[in-house]
């Protein structure tokens, strides 16, 4: 694999913290060219040397539309394109929303999020629960 490209907000730190974790996993999986862009940028010259993109963002209309856009933009290019998300409550559709439940899929970060999604006829491959990063804790010394 080329490479992959981490997308999310610049707004969110808790969206920044999970695209870090998602970063390091992969470094540590052995792949070395893995970028953070904390922005929707279409830019495609941030795209060229990647394989896969993963976009980290919140399934809030007002605020997710460009990210979906991306993530089917680089999809289209045939690019592996993965988006993990999660809601707070209930999706609302908004109008011209067909092609986001048409071409994306989603991963889930709990299943209520997965329920969420699927009440509004979006496809969920999987669900995967926000991880920890378990250096920290092996780091940290418990008292009783």
């Amino acid at each position: 694999m080329r490479g992959v490209a981490i997308i999310t907000s610049d707004r969110s730190v808790s969206l920044q913290r999970v695209a870090n974790d998602i970063a390091l996993t992969l470094k540590e999986g052995g792949v070395k060219n893995v970028r953070i862009i904390l922005s929707a940028n279409a830019d495609p010259r941030l795209y060229k040397d990647i394989d896969m993109a993963i976009t980290v963002m919140t399934f809030d209309p007002a605020w997710v539309i460009p990210y979906l856009f991306l993530a089917r933009s680089l999809k289209v290019k045939g690019k592996i394109s993965l988006f993990y998300t999660t809601i707070e409550g209930r999706v609302k559709r908004v109008h011209g929303d067909e092609w986001v439940y048409r071409d994306l899929s989603f991963i889930a970060n709990s299943n209520y999020t997965k329920s969420k999604l699927e009440e509004v006829g979006a496809k969920v491959d999987a669900v995967i629960y926000h991880g920890i990063n378990t250096a920290g804790i092996k780091a940290f010394n418990w008292k009783a």
